[in-house]
């Protein structure tokens, strides 16, 4: 993945409870909190630095965005983007960790297109 390493901080919270992980482009810096399971914080990465990818390869998938805090968690987790990160997230945990994400408290219709996308990733 060919994107500019950002800067990386440990924090003690974002967002949500859930939210384990956040890029912010305007400063580029990638934000994670380290009192999750550490696996779950690995995966939280994974999926932020493919948002950094995905701003730099395919920004046009932003179009439209809505962020968590302005919709419900299906609508949010439908989103191009979001599927995107968490089908290459995905990969990278079964890939490097041989651990393959349940992504619990998703919709069945969600988890399908995830998997789907995981995997055309592995086919690129």
């Amino acid at each position: 993945m060919k994107i500019t390493k950002p800067i990386v901080e440990e924090v003690l919270f974002l967002h949500t409870p859930t939210q384990l992980a956040e890029y912010v482009p305007a400063d580029n810096v990638l934000k994670y909190r380290m009192d999750k399971i550490p696996l779950d914080t690995m995966f939280s990465i994974a999926h932020e630095l493919r948002h950094i990818w995905q701003m730099k390869n395919c920004p046009e998938i932003f179009q439209n965005y809505i962020n968590s805090t302005d919709t419900d968690i299906e609508q949010y987790n439908l989103q191009s983007a979001e599927i995107d990160a968490n089908a290459y997230a995905m990969v990278i945990m079964e890939s490097g960790f041989g651990i393959t994400p349940q992504f619990k408290g998703l919709s069945e219709k969600v988890k399908k297109k995830i998997s789907l996308r995981a995997n055309e990733i592995v086919e690129e």
